[in-house]
């Protein structure tokens, strides 16, 4: 069973390696500064679903 999800990590990782995001030695500051702002939709949908605090 291990080798099995061993197995399915190194595919995982691999794939992430092959299509993922190109980063080239770029500092985490200057990935999120060329970043699309795609956060903000997402943020303001999970606060519309949030539950709210009784008042």
């Amino acid at each position: 069973m291990f080798v099995y999800i061993a197995a399915c990590w190194a595919i995982v990782a691999v794939t992430v390696g092959a299509f993922g995001p190109r980063t080239g030695m770029r500092n985490l500051e200057r990935l999120t500064e060329s970043a699309p702002d795609s956060g903000a939709a997402v943020s303001e949908a999970a606060a519309s679903v949030a539950p709210r605090a009784a008042d």
